[in-house]
């Protein structure tokens, strides 16, 4: 019996741990990706080069990737 409740105790402590894993990779992505966004767009400034709708849909996905990511449950 007590191994039992040892067990899913334990499985109760692994669930959460695996939501903190998920949340902690998202979040280091999703900087990730942002400070990819942001040295494309200063690179392109710096080689004076006009920003295009790739440009502006690269960070409209990026806003809209941290708003899901900020709305999503965990």
């Amino acid at each position: 019996m007590e191994a039992n409740l040892h067990l899913s105790s334990r499985q109760l402590h692994s669930s959460h741990s695996l939501s903190a894993i998920v949340n902690v990779i998202t979040w280091f992505l999703l900087v990730a990706s942002g400070l990819a966004i942001l040295t494309r767009l200063l690179t392109k400034r710096a080689l004076e080069r006009r920003i295009d709708i790739d440009d502006a849909l690269a960070v409209a996905a990026l806003v809209n990737h941290h708003a899901d990511t900020l709305n999503s449950p965990l």
